[in-house]
């Protein structure tokens, strides 16, 4: 019941949300099991990459987003996004592959300035959504993420 930590409260309302909200999660979890899709274990290295790189890049895509913002609210400038494709290795469809996919995917989606909205794991690229281009925002690479 971290929720009603986090809420703070002991309110009717809140403890029927807390309750609905547990268990929508265990039907989920439940549900998962039933299909298999629980076994994918990621490997310590990954999260190893991830603590190298996404604090970085995460802070760095703050100031990117802050920068648009200032630009968008002071000087009135448009501010468009645009898609791009990253490439990336899918190596199975086991689960310890999809357990590397959804890492993968959330590494990328966690930053401000980026999201995954396609995956096309036949040709191993993801299409990404991206507030600010790399082209307009200096030192932003295309990025392969080595999971």
């Amino acid at each position: 019941m971290v929720y009603l930590l986090l809420v703070d409260t002991n309110e009717t309302a809140e403890i029927v949300a807390a309750l609905i909200l547990a268990a929508l999660t265990t039907v989920a979890l439940a549900a998962a099991a039933m299909q298999d899709m629980a076994r994918g274990v990621p490997r310590l290295r990954w999260f190893a990459l991830l603590a190298r790189r996404l604090p970085a890049r995460a802070l760095w895509d703050c100031g990117i987003v802050f920068v648009a913002l200032w630009r968008r609210v002071a000087l009135r400038e448009e501010v468009t996004g645009a898609f791009r494709v990253i490439h990336f290795a899918p190596s199975g469809d086991d689960a310890r592959s999809a357990a590397r996919g959804a890492l993968l995917v959330a590494a990328v989606s966690l930053p401000p300035n980026s999201f995954v909205v396609a995956i096309d794991a036949q040709r191993g690229r993801l299409l990404i959504h991206n507030l600010v281009p790399p082209g307009r925002s200096p030192g932003g690479p295309d990025v392969e993420w080595p999971l």
